[in-house]
């Protein structure tokens, strides 16, 4: 994993070279750099070391320009601290307290900072309540960051690890689904936001 010194420099690179494209817009150095620049903040984020939201725009930036590989349809492997909080007993636990006191609608995405987007599924209390699947999973509703143990496709593979899920029309209902060649992809909320207005940022919380 690339330290946090690491990452700096590569803000610091980044930084540079959009300076430097400024002054000259012809300028391929600076283009290539920015472009390895972007590329070394893409594996922190794989990973698994948290992006801030400036890096994120960055990753959407990059994708839109087509200036960085598409790797969203990559599987990762979880973290240490991620199969923790994907641990039964955890997470029945973290939701109960987070739902009797509010909480849940203020966590933050690890990978966008969005508040109050990242959410706990498949607990013991959302089955028996809400007849939620048997599947335990942390997702944002924003950007798409999804981790999970067990996630079952429309083919039926069953995967896990972090992933970049999309929304899925299904029916009439909304849900969140993984990577599947023949799905077509449809945009995050952040990506569709992103297309139409740019940098904005509605959570400054």
């Amino acid at each position: 994993m690339p330290s946090k010194e690491k990452v700096r420099e590569l803000k610091r690179l980044i930084k540079t070279a959009d300076a430097s494209l400024k002054l000259n817009p012809a300028d391929e150095d600076a283009k290539k750099a920015r472009i390895a620049a972007v590329m070394g903040l893409k594996f922190a984020a794989v990973s698994g070391l948290p992006l801030r939201r400036r890096n994120f725009y960055d990753e959407l930036q990059a994708l839109a320009d087509g200036t960085t590989e598409d790797v969203r349809d990559a599987w990762r492997p979880l973290t240490r601290g991620e199969r923790l909080r994907l641990m039964p007993v955890v997470m029945d636990i973290w939701f109960l307290a987070a739902y009797y006191t509010g909480l849940r609608d203020r966590m933050r995405c690890p990978r966008c900072t969005s508040v109050g987007t990242w959410k706990m599924h498949g607990t013991w209390f959302e089955r028996w309540r809400w007849g939620d699947v048997p599947l335990r999973r942390w997702g944002c509703k924003f950007c798409g960051h999804w981790i999970a143990k067990g996630w079952v496709s429309p083919r039926g593979d069953v995967r896990s690890g972090r992933i970049q899920a999309f929304p899925l029309s299904q029916e009439g209902l909304r849900v969140w689904a993984y990577p599947d060649p023949n799905i077509e992809r449809e945009p995050t909320p952040a990506e569709a936001l992103f297309a139409d207005m740019g940098r904005t940022w509605p959570w400054n919380g």
